[in-house]
């Protein structure tokens, strides 16, 4: 399950960044691409047209090994997940009624809240890129935010920014711009359900009515 949710967190930020680059027209949407080597030839040749038409092309990588990502073309956004540890919150475990379909089903929330840390990192080679790449990340990511849930965009997590530094590579002829950021209120045992139902009061019988005086 925990491993299930720090995926769901994974491609949640990926998406919210990725749909925001999309939206500026600097990287293709890459749902339009059939995942086939052709479909790879393609996505390349859409990265060349955007940057024939606006300067330069940006790609996006999620979670995943240096090798996977290839060599470092510049400009990219890309990010990296720490492990899950222990939250500052928790719950005693009491179950509370939640209505369904015209019963109470009751659950109960994880006793420990876990937390995990984040970094995207944005690479450039001018200024024109740096101010795109970095007020995208600005806007989807500002010190305070709530990411939808990719699988459930009507939900969201809680994500605050923790610190920014930036590296310069002379070797490359690149600037390194690293944001550091937290996922203080991961759940992912919430809610639990505890197996039993109640039906809730639907009409008041006509003894329970004469007692109460309110058959008026």
């Amino acid at each position: 399950m925990l491993d299930t949710f720090r995926k769901l967190i994974q491609r949640s930020v990926f998406e919210a960044l990725r749909l925001n680059l999309v939206g500026l027209g600097y990287t293709p949407d890459i749902t339009t691409f059939v995942n086939t080597p052709e479909g790879f030839q393609d996505y390349n040749t859409a990265l060349a047209d955007i940057k024939q038409a606006k300067g330069f092309a940006a790609e996006i990588f999620n979670q995943s090994s240096p090798r996977g990502k290839g060599l470092k073309k510049v400009p990219r956004i890309s990010l990296e997940y720490g492990a899950v540890f222990p939250g500052e919150w928790g719950s005693d475990g009491t179950p509370y009624p939640k209505l369904e379909e015209g019963s109470y089903k009751y659950y109960r929330d994880g006793l420990v809240s876990l937390e995990m840390n984040f970094i995207c990192r944005v690479v450039v080679k001018d200024t024109i890129q740096e101010r795109v790449l970095n007020q995208t990340v600005l806007q989807t990511l500002p010190p305070l935010s709530y990411v939808p849930y990719y699988s459930d965009p009507t939900n969201s997590f809680f994500v605050r920014f923790l610190s920014y530094t930036d590296l310069v590579d002379p070797t490359l002829d690149t600037q390194e711009f690293i944001y550091v950021y937290n996922v203080p209120d991961i759940n992912p045992d919430s809610p639990l359900s505890v197996g039993f139902n109640s039906v809730p009061i639907t009409e008041i019988n006509f003894e329970i009515q004469t007692h109460l005086g309110i058959n008026q």
